[in-house]
């Protein structure tokens, strides 16, 4: 009976680490597959944080910009909301304009969205 006992245990013993190799063979499997593609298509998807640079190069135009590598990604018309939003380069523009005093802390450049919190629409490009 101990005999039994214990072929049994052992049986369990194997299908369980049966099934630790064949998951880790899957897993490698799939890892495998990725590297395949990137090599075939020798390029690789990532997401990567860019910012919008407004009224940048000209007038009504904005520059999305990656910052990891400073690269120009690409120019593109700024849409109607995005020039409403955006219509001063800074606000010591508009107060200039306005013939009221600029503060410090308003002369910030307005002309980059790189605010804290979600990214502009479309600031993540994938590479």
């Amino acid at each position: 009976m101990e005999a039994i006992t214990e072929r049994d245990q052992v049986d369990s013993a194997r299908r369980e680490a049966a099934k630790k190799y064949r998951d880790r063979l899957v897993g490698l499997d799939e890892r495998q597959r990725k590297l395949g593609r990137v090599i075939r298509d020798r390029a690789e998807s990532r997401m990567v944080q860019c910012v919008a640079l407004y009224h940048t190069p000209v007038e009504a135009t904005k520059r999305i910009v990656r910052l990891d590598t400073g690269e120009v990604v690409r120019e593109e018309p700024m849409t109607q909301g995005e020039c409403q939003l955006n219509m001063f380069a800074s606000i010591g523009d508009l107060e200039r304009l306005m013939g009221t005093e600029a503060t410090p802390e308003s002369e910030k450049d307005s002309s980059q969205d790189t605010a804290e919190g979600e990214p502009p629409e479309d600031a993540d490009q994938e590479d």
